[in-house]
Order: C-alpha cells, then structure tokens, then sequence
C-alpha cells in the first residue's frame, strides 16, 4: 500500500469510480488525473425557450453551418467532415454540402470514414454505399489494422491523458491524424457530430428502465453493463461513496422525463465523456474544429421543443430524422451501425494475451484490485460474448 502514495497524479477517488461503474470526465468531480481539464464546453445555465418547434431549430443549425462554410472559405481552410452512418452524422453531411455548393467551394470539403480491415461487419462505409443515395463529396476511407490494436489503445489513451473510449476513440484518432498529414493541421478545420446525446436516443422502454434503476446501461449488443466486483475493499468503498454523491447538473429546467434521460446522458455520464475526448484528440494534433451541436444556443432550442418532438414514440432522435427528411427528402431513413467496431472480436482473440496483461498489472501489484475476480470477470466476459456470438 505505500506504494500507491507515489502515484501523486492520479486521484485515486475518481480512478476507483471509474473502474467500478466505468463512469469518468464527471462534471465537478476531480478527474483520474490531477492536471487534466474538461467539460469547459458545458455551460452555467441553459434556459428553457417558448414557442420552439423543430423547423426553427433546423433553420438555426442551418445558418450555423452556412456561416461555418462561408468563413472557412473567406480563410480558405478545408473542411474535413468525420463522417459515420448515423443519421446526425448524415445531417452535419447533408447540411454542409447545400453550403459547399452555394459557395462553389466543394473541391475543399472533404469527408473521413474510418474501417477496420477484414471487418465488413462493422464497416460504416459498408452501410453508406447500401443505403445512402448520395455521391459522397471528396469521401475518403482511413483503413485501420486489428493488429495494431495495443499500441493504437495505449496511443490514445496518452493522447486522451485518461482511459479511452475503446476502438472507437482509435478511430477518432487515426482520422485526425490523417487530416493532419495530408492537408496540416493549420490549413483544415475538422467537423465532428459529438454531442448527440442532446438529442433523446431512448426508447419508451430503456426511458422506463432509466427512472425505475438510475444505474440502467445497456450495450448495443445486449451485454449489461453492471458494475464491476474486482475492486479491493477499500477501493471498492471509495467508489461507493463516490458514486452515492453524483447528483444531476442544475444547469437547465427540467421540464419530464425526457429532459431528465438528457441531462444525465448528455451533461454527466456519456456526453462529457465522449466530448473530452474528442476535444483532447483535436488539442494533440494542434487542428481546429466546428463541433454545432455543443453550441449553448443550440442545446437550448433543443430542450425547449415540446415533448413530441424530442422523442414522437417512434423515432430515436427525433429531430435528427425530420431534420433529415427535409434536407434530404428523396432519402428513404436508416439506422447507422450500432456497433461499429469489432472490439468484441478482438478481445476475444486476443483474451490470452489479455489475460497476462491481467496478471502482470499495475492494478494487482498496487493492490488496488483482486487478481482472482478481476480474471473471473474477464473470463465471464468472454463467454457472454461466446455465447452471443453463436446467435
């Protein structure tokens, strides 16, 4: 135990949080390491509107794009689109190609889709070629190899200065230093479709779930997430009282239940999450961004719309698919990937090696965590993933 009193980075409070319940980047909670900021992009109050629909919305988000464009070009910066099969993802496309074309400047926007090689399963470009009517303007793959998988893991997780995102944040990552390469980082401007969790993405169900067990967490290919049980007392007891603390930001009127699933995806557990990381991938490679769904005034038109239209009962984001059907009228809707990396895969293939890993850990020798469990744990994990896969 003496030894862990000369890991003076590290908050050793917000690590046990973190490795029990996997909740990190908490706003005003002490981060894992102690000379690491975030979530400055949330701000103090978000006030509640009168009179919003969606339609005015959408022309806010529509101007906004169209100022971005007609600066970038004024500046003449390239415009680098991070582009996935989801639909918020689609509209930020939809909406920057209208402004391209209205300022016949389409030969400088470009759009990065990021595949794993051997994995079509998981491969969003896959899904744009089926479903997606478009030609996509200046579209161009970043192929990444599985095997690179540690060293890909362990690059982000320096350039993140915190535990990462899994496979996806190695796609954000190998993106923008794609962009960097080719165009350098001070002659491009990256746009990313973060901050979707403003958006409601439940479903009546999970929304149910959610009020009844504030911990609810349900991966996308129906592995729980529960918390974890290979913590060593003591820190198994930090991460309670931790935990048991977190009470939800007061930084808007919550109004229903809506609101309620928002504020705890999009301004405690996911959003600040995701949106740290992608802000610290951008800092490391010294590139500007444009990320509009973060922006203060558009959040607030968001959560002022009424009920039926940030969540009709049918449609997951709401907004975002009648956004999309008036940009893009002729597209019939789909669904991105839900799963869009072969994570699962290949901690399975590799669970030997990971399994040393296990034994050789940090985690063990600090005794911060029970070897025994934590390998139980895996194991269990692998074999839930066996299990699915046979399906």
């Amino acid at each position: 135990m003496n030894n862990i009193r000369n890991l003076k980075k590290i908050n050793l409070d917000s690590f046990s949080l973190y490795l029990k319940y996997g909740y990190i980047s908490i706003p005003r909670l002490k981060p894992i390491y102690k000379n690491y900021n975030s979530n400055k992009w949330i701000k103090t109050y978000y006030k509640i509107e009168k009179n919003i629909n969606s339609e005015l919305v959408l022309n806010y988000l529509k101007s906004k794009v169209d100022r971005f464009v007609k600066n970038q070009k004024k500046q003449n910066k390239k415009i680098c689109l991070m582009l996935s099969s989801g639909a918020d993802s689609r509209l930020l496309y939809n909406l920057i190609e209208q402004s391209v074309i209205k300022y016949e400047y389409t030969n400088n926007f470009f759009n990065f889709t990021g595949t794993f090689k051997g994995y079509k399963k998981y491969s969003e470009n896959e899904i744009l070629k089926k479903k997606w009517n478009k030609k996509i303007i200046n579209h161009r793959l970043v192929n990444i190899n599985p095997k690179s998988f540690f060293m890909l893991i362990n690059q982000a997780n320096k350039i993140n200065e915190q535990p990462v995102n899994g496979l996806p944040n190695i796609i954000y990552v190998k993106i923008v230093e794609e962009v960097s390469k080719i165009f350098g980082s001070e002659n491009v401007v990256i746009v990313a479709g973060i901050g979707d969790q403003i958006f409601f993405n439940g479903t009546i169900k999970i929304l149910k779930a959610t009020m009844k067990d504030k911990n609810y967490n349900k991966t996308h290919d129906h592995i729980f997430n529960k918390p974890s049980n290979y913590l060593q007392r003591e820190y198994d007891i930090k991460a309670d009282r931790i935990k048991e603390k977190l009470k939800p930001l007061k930084i808007f009127k919550i109004k229903s239940n809506y609101h309620y699933f928002i504020n705890q995806n999009n301004f405690m557990y996911r959003g600040p999450k995701v949106i740290s990381e992608f802000q610290n991938i951008f800092r490391h490679f010294k590139v500007k961004s444009f990320i509009p769904f973060i922006d203060k005034k558009f959040i607030c038109l968001i959560l002022s719309l009424p009920l039926n239209e940030l969540h009709d009962k049918k449609n997951i984001k709401t907004f975002i698919y009648f956004a999309n059907k008036v940009t893009d009228p002729h597209q019939k809707p789909f669904t991105g990937l839900k799963m869009t990396t072969p994570q699962r895969e290949i901690i399975y293939s590799n669970k030997k090696k990971i399994s040393k890993m296990i034994n050789n850990s940090s985690l063990i020798n600090y005794d911060i965590v029970n070897k025994s469990k934590f390998l139980k744990q895996f194991n269990k994990y692998n074999k839930n993933y066996s299990i699915i896969k046979k399906k």
